[in-house]
């Protein structure tokens, strides 16, 4: 079988490196070529394809290296997370991007990203199920292992989420794509690389998908006629309605950011890594836009809660004792 190179972003940035910068990528790819080969003669494009295929994949991977994604500590850049889209209801996915190159270890901004998710899963108590696909970059050719580096990096993160979701969750089996179903082709994801920290393919090829199902947290024991406590029901409904605001709207978490989240100018009700709600209603002109977001869905659970348990109760009713929840000085998301 014929191998193929497909150029990507390390080859539009070799052509944008000066004539020494350019001679000094090119010889390091000659010494790991020869060194992985044992073939120093100068190639034929023709004769030699698979061959030439290779050296060019092997200079992708100088240049990778040469800008911080490769094994040296001190050049090594941060993992980075993203919510991706999700082309289904109760469905949400999470991309863990930017591990370094050849590395099957999680960076710690991830392991900290995945903290937090895990934190709000288990408070909105929702039951849930988790799913992990590893990916590689096409960096390396066909000859090197991305399968198993693939299914290394999902392992590892697999190992680590169990861990955290103990009995709360159930897990999909983990696996790894290696470098033929690309993250950067899939055109679920198209809309959300402008968010990316980095634009590199590279970066978003090296990189884990964590699906996350879920069920929504019920309502049901709070809805218990005739002395229904409303603020105990809005007070469940609540995490689950902040959980979906975020992720249906493919929110950029960036790792090492612990300050406030905002996404389009509008804060979001929930800070991931300290899992309580952020101050976005105190005197913040974009509360109402957050909390109509959030009090819609809330209104609508309580009210296919009250539905499934047979109760007739006015979609009115529910809202008049929304705003009621809302004035409550006690109530955590109001007044954090």
């Amino acid at each position: 079988m014929t191998d193929q190179y497909i150029p990507g972003v390390w080859s539009k940035r070799y052509e944008q490196l000066s004539t020494p910068q350019r001679d000094y990528v090119s010889g390091e790819a000659d010494r790991r070529f020869r060194a992985r080969t044992g073939i120093s003669r100068k190639l034929d494009p023709k004769a030699d394809h698979n061959l030439v295929v290779q050296w060019l994949r092997i200079r992708d991977e100088v240049l990778a290296q040469l800008v911080g994604k490769g094994a040296d500590p001190n050049k090594t850049g941060d993992g980075l997370a993203l919510w991706l889209p999700a082309p289904m209801k109760n469905f949400a996915f999470f991309l863990l991007y930017n591990y370094d190159v050849g590395s099957d270890a999680p960076k710690p901004l991830h392991l900290k990203a995945i903290d937090g998710v895990m934190r709000l899963f288990i408070k909105a108590h929702a039951e849930l199920r988790i799913g992990v696909e590893g990916h590689a970059s096409r960096t390396g050719g066909e000859s090197y292992d991305n399968n198993g580096l693939s299914e290394r990096r999902a392992a590892n993160i697999d190992k680590y989420l169990r861990k955290l979701a103990g009995s709360s969750a159930k897990f999909f089996t983990s696996g790894g794509s290696g470098a033929k179903q690309q993250v950067s082709a899939n055109p679920f994801y198209r809309d959300s690389w402008p968010h990316l920290e980095s634009l590199d393919e590279d970066e978003r090829d090296r990189s884990v998908v964590v699906t996350f199902q879920w069920q929504p947290p019920g309502v049901l024991d709070a809805l218990d006629q005739p002395n229904i406590d409303w603020d105990k029901a809005f007070d469940q409904a609540a995490p689950y309605a902040a959980f979906a605001y975020v992720s249906t709207m493919g929110l950029k978490i960036a790792s090492d950011n612990l300050s406030p989240i905002q996404l389009g100018g509008v804060p979001v009700p929930w800070n991931p890594y300290t899992g309580w709600p952020t101050s976005w209603t105190t005197g913040n002109p974009d509360a109402d836009q957050v909390m109509q977001a959030m009090g819609k869905m809330m209104i609508d659970n309580i009210e296919a809660a009250a539905a499934r348990k047979g109760y007739k109760i006015t979609r009115d009713d529910i809202i008049g004792h929304y705003q009621d929840w809302l004035k409550n000085p006690k109530n955590k998301w109001v007044n954090p």
